[in-house]
């Protein structure tokens, strides 16, 4: 995104050089870090100044030789990446990012310091090994919690979806505003839940026999650390949302909105939204991932208010269990992920991460939108 500027108007918009697969605001809202990529990646680390729009761009490319470039060793030979997950530690001094190689294969998690608007790589975590030689363990999403930072995994099977690594003492675990940005796995006290069953590499596609099969029968959500399965009442869980009153808001393939309870167990008590068909966009790519209503993207604020936003353009605003307004992208694209803030320098803004497939633009676009 180097000399682009962050143009504040209605919406305002911040172009990068790639599609934004990750927003997270910093905690106190002075910055917005942006992970972004493709399939053959071509990505990096973007950290965007909301005050003076000025930024830093760490971009993972090969060879990995030009300066301010993180080197990262792969014994299987080094491949441009995506950044597929962004997220600050509770005092905004460390920034961790987590990518997949190109092609979705395995690849590292990094850990950054965070001063005057620079990136400092601080340390490289090695992926998960293998689990064989067909199938790849793809980083899709992260979140800090009790000292560690734990990572979440498109895999095969179930004890391959978290893993997680120990970091230094100085960083700051403690999760606070975790419901602010969608990161693929939520923090609900201790438990990592995230989305699972019926994708491509959560038992979608395998012929092996047994270990895939209970991932398949039972769709739902993937409760960690011990990587647990709960039904859910859609065919597939695409988002999870751990809102600030305790309670589980999820999004499904077919644009299904669902509140959850615990009790002994997670379970779904409500429907916020049913399935809901909507028309492919013209022009805007392929769609091997989502359909146009799959529910991309879930945060929440602590009054009350929570986002969703899915792969055709819907942004919702929700005001309790309603939808109270929505937002209109300013530009074609397909959104794939979401943060919120309640005090930038511009006030309460809400971030969208969209991507862009097609000429004549091919950069993907961040759209900030009043809250």
């Amino acid at each position: 995104m180097s000399s682009v500027a962050f143009e504040i108007d209605a919406p305002p918009v911040a172009f990068f050089h790639s599609n934004p697969y990750a927003v997270v605001f910093s905690p106190n809202g002075s910055r917005l870090a942006v992970g972004t990529g493709g399939w053959y990646g071509g990505g990096g680390v973007s950290l965007v100044d909301l005050q003076t729009g000025r930024d830093t761009t760490v971009r993972f490319v090969v060879p990995m030789h030009a300066e301010g470039v993180v080197v990262a060793p792969f014994d299987w030979g080094e491949r441009p990446l995506t950044i597929s997950g962004v997220a600050f530690d509770a005092s905004g001094d460390f920034l961790s990012a987590c990518a997949w190689s190109s092609g979705q294969r395995p690849a590292p998690a990094f850990l950054f310091g965070v001063a005057e608007n620079t990136l400092e790589h601080l340390e490289t975590f090695p992926p998960p090994p293998p689990p064989d030689p067909i199938f790849d363990i793809c980083t899709t999403g992260l979140c800090f919690l009790s000292g560690r930072l734990h990572l979440r995994h498109n895999a095969r099977r179930l004890d391959q979806v978290f893993s997680s690594v120990a970091l230094p003492a100085d960083v700051d675990t403690a999760v606070r505003h975790g419901h602010r940005a969608h990161r693929r796995v939520a923090c609900a006290g201790e438990e990592l839940i995230t989305g699972g069953g019926g994708s491509l590499k959560l038992g979608g596609w395998s012929s092996l026999e047994g270990e895939t099969e209970a991932f398949k029968a039972a769709p739902g959500l993937v409760v960690g650390p011990t990587a647990r399965q709960v039904a859910a009442p859609s065919a597939r869980v695409t988002a999870v949302l751990a809102r600030p009153d305790g309670k589980l808001v999820t999004g499904g393939l077919e644009g299904e909105v669902v509140l959850w309870e615990r009790e002994e167990e997670w379970r779904p008590v409500k429907r916020l939204r049913g399935e809901t068909k909507r028309e492919r966009p013209t022009g805007d790519g392929a769609w091997a991932t989502y359909h146009p209503e799959s529910v991309v993207g879930l945060c929440a604020l602590e009054d009350g208010r929570f986002f969703s936003v899915d792969a055709s353009g819907e942004v919702l605003e929700w005001h309790g269990d309603s939808v109270a307004r929505s937002h209109v992208l300013p530009r074609p694209g397909t959104p794939r992920c979401i943060a919120v803030h309640p005090e930038t320098p511009h006030g309460p803004l809400l971030a969208v991460g969209v991507k862009v497939d097609h000429p004549p633009d091919h950069r993907g676009y961040v759209a900030c939108f009043s809250v």
